[in-house]
């Protein structure tokens, strides 16, 4: 038969002398336990459970998988402990306290539930997705706005320019050399790839309407320099918006679907241009004299339409400028050594990534919207990085 009582503080292992009405007698030997145990017990729920976290108790880390039901049985002094689960995904959180505190009873065991409640991981939503141009085939990454969680998403051999549905369901881009390219569809869930031109005769610059039902691009046609076309997102009704004599590059839509912005070449300069969705009334936003060799390009909507993002080498060398849809309150963003180009804007409209050059290759960066603070380097590769984008909520 065992036996288990409470002693004094500092007792020992030895026989206990125990006194009953004035009577003493000479007890069994008894062991002293000091010592206690902890079981840490975990469930998860959802898809995309994490899987590989760390759990950090009484000095010593033990690695948890997505697997791992219940860690390692732990033996410790009784008292007073802290454990930590670290290593969470973005995508899962924890109930209950974290950091947490446990108390361990002599010759008991302590149980300590993590509950882990996951959602499906998206490699577009919130995440700038961009394309790393040194490789063959391309290779299109996505990472957090931060640069943390650099995820490959696919290879695709002669990927160029591209844009995200509004849902971020969907992944428009051209293929191919830039005269003689087409436009394909890539959907994220079924990981499935759809033509949607094709004649190669050089279809480039996509970007998605608001609605996700239209396609704007540029078209090299009939051996001209390309002009601004729509196509409805399932590959049908190809109408051409400018029939100029001037080139017409990288469109993209105001945020209320009414106007297209893009980059013209009219004569010798590079220039902002502006257009209704149908493709009447198209004037020049920027404006720069004759022979000036100004470059204004990459135009893109702000979330909320207020500002246009574009990049400049109006001051020398290429950096990130906004302006006002009427062309006026035009606001230099970076004062680069380097260049800056291809900006996009964060779903809040507060940043803006684009591509830098460091002195040796592209690379992402961030910066604030209105100019404030530093820039963040966002890659740190000896490859050209291209194309940033960054995916709505």
């Amino acid at each position: 038969m065992n036996l288990m009582t409470q002693v004094p503080q500092g007792a020992t292992d030895g026989p206990i002398e125990v006194t009953v009405d004035g009577k003493s007698a000479m007890g069994p030997d008894f062991d002293v336990i000091n010592e206690g145990a902890v079981e840490f017990l975990f469930s998860r729920n959802g898809p995309d459970q994490d899987q590989s976290m760390t759990l950090t108790f009484d000095g010593k880390d033990t690695p948890i998988s997505a697997t791992t039901s219940n860690a390692t049985r732990r033996e410790v002094t009784k008292g007073s402990y802290t454990a930590e689960l670290t290593g969470i995904n973005q995508n899962c959180s924890l109930s209950g306290q974290n950091p947490r505190s446990i108390e361990i009873i002599a010759g008991d065991t302590t149980q300590t539930n993590y509950e882990i409640t996951c959602t499906e991981i998206s490699l577009i939503k919130n995440r700038i997705v961009f394309v790393n141009d040194s490789k063959s085939p391309e290779q299109i990454y996505s990472m957090n706005p931060d640069g943390s969680d650099l995820t490959l998403f696919f290879e695709r051999m002669g990927f160029n320019s591209f844009d995200i549905s509004p849902d971020g369901s969907k992944i428009v881009f051209s293929q191919g050399p830039v005269t003689n390219s087409d436009l394909y569809v890539y959907d994220v869930d079924s990981s499935t790839f759809t033509k949607l031109t094709s004649n190669g005769s050089g279809n480039n610059d996509p970007a998605w309407s608001p609605d996700g039902t239209q396609i704007v691009f540029s078209r090299y046609d009939t051996n001209r320099d390309p002009q601004i076309f729509v196509i409805d997102a399932n590959g049908s009704n190809l109408t051409p918006l400018t029939d100029n004599n001037y080139s017409g590059r990288e469109p993209d839509w105001s945020p209320d679907g009414t106007k297209i912005v893009f980059d013209a070449f009219p004569v010798d300069n590079y220039e902002i241009a502006v257009m209704e969705a149908d493709g009447s009334s198209l004037s020049l936003l920027t404006n720069d004299p004759s022979g000036s060799n100004v470059r204004d390009q990459d135009p893109v909507w702000s979330p909320d339409g207020s500002k246009i993002a574009f990049a400049s080498t109006r001051n020398g060398r290429f950096d990130i400028y906004t302006m006002a849809p009427d062309g006026s309150n035009i606001i230099r963003i970076t004062d680069s050594q380097n260049g800056r180009r291809d900006p996009a804007w964060s779903p809040d409209g507060t940043q803006i990534v684009f591509v830098g050059f460091d002195g040796n290759d592209q690379e992402i960066m961030t910066a604030n919207a209105d100019g404030s603070g530093n820039l963040n380097i966002l890659t740190d590769d000896d490859d050209e990085m291209r194309y940033p984008k960054w995916g709505a909520n």
